[in-house]
């Protein structure tokens, strides 16, 4: 029997309340968190009411070689009220509690609004802003080419595979950017009324993700990889080498920056030694 599970991250950063309440009906199946990012990690437990409160917290970043002074007075106020601290993911801070009478941490809607939207513009919608411009200049460039000879361009498998799963990118990247701005929106309007921030409805999400990686995989496995084939196979290497050189890179990222957490470098130093090495490791991959 195993004593870990991993889980795709459904939810969007900014879904407190439904990352809350997923994470409570995993504890009642017998899987506590142990570990949140894009794969959640669980490892089992006795089946138990749990409760869980995830907050957000702005001086917290995967790149602090430990929490700051006054993250660490948050926990310890957090655990005074009777919560423990589970796992951190950027800004977001998890913690769970087996009483029923521990309070909330947070009870302002407009407090935990400013919370989310300022963790958000710290990370996620940057890096978001980013990647779509830089996906849709080579939308814009792939068009282009459509428009100098359509009938050629559109008998290319490789080439319109390339452009079909760039524009998938894109209309996912919009998607995110676009519910979260929706939900901004609808929350302000609660919280200037006094009430809650508004909890969003998770099936959206998931079946979002869903299409689009059928959707992708679809493109590859009977467009892409066919007309490559057909090119020849060094089209085809080119593809799987892509496909692992980036993956290579993520790993890569992923450890040296882990290395430098526990080896007490700065968040600073940090930042700029994994930003320096992605361009070195994209470059070389290109």
């Amino acid at each position: 029997m195993r004593e870990t599970k991993r889980t795709l991250m459904w939810y969007e950063f900014y879904q407190d309340a439904n990352i809350e309440e997923h994470l409570e009906n995993m504890a009642a199946k017998g899987w506590r968190l142990e570990k949140i990012g894009y794969l959640l990690r669980y490892r089992r437990a006795e089946p138990a009411r749990v409760r869980y409160a995830v907050t957000y917290f702005s001086e917290s970043s995967e790149f602090n070689p430990s929490p700051t002074e006054n993250e660490e007075t948050l926990r310890e106020y957090c655990a005074a009220a009777g919560w423990d601290f589970v796992a951190a993911w950027h800004q977001m801070l998890i913690f769970s509690t087996l009483r029923e009478d521990a309070p909330p941490i947070e009870t302002e809607g407009a407090v935990k609004l400013e919370a989310i939207h300022r963790a958000m513009k710290k990370n996620f919608l940057p890096s978001g802003f980013l990647i779509l411009a830089l996906f849709g200049f080579n939308l814009a460039m792939q068009l282009q080419l459509a428009e100098r000879n359509l009938p050629s361009f559109l008998a290319d498998g490789v080439q319109l595979g390339a452009a079909l799963l760039i524009l998938l990118l894109v209309c996912h990247l919009v998607s995110i950017l676009c519910s979260y701005f929706l939900w901004y929106r609808d929350a302000k309007r609660s919280v200037e009324q006094g009430g809650p921030c508004p909890k969003r409805r998770s099936r959206f999400a998931r079946a979002r993700q869903t299409v689009f990686l059928a959707a992708a995989v679809s493109v590859v496995l009977f467009m892409y990889i066919p007309a490559a084939v057909s090119v020849g196979r060094g089209t085809v290497k080119g593809l799987l080498f892509l496909m692992c050189g980036y993956g290579f890179m993520g790993v890569v990222i992923q450890l040296v920056r882990g290395w430098l957490r526990r080896r007490g470098v700065s968040a600073w130093t940090n930042r700029i030694v994994t930003i320096v090495l992605a361009f070195v490791l994209g470059a070389g991959i290109i």
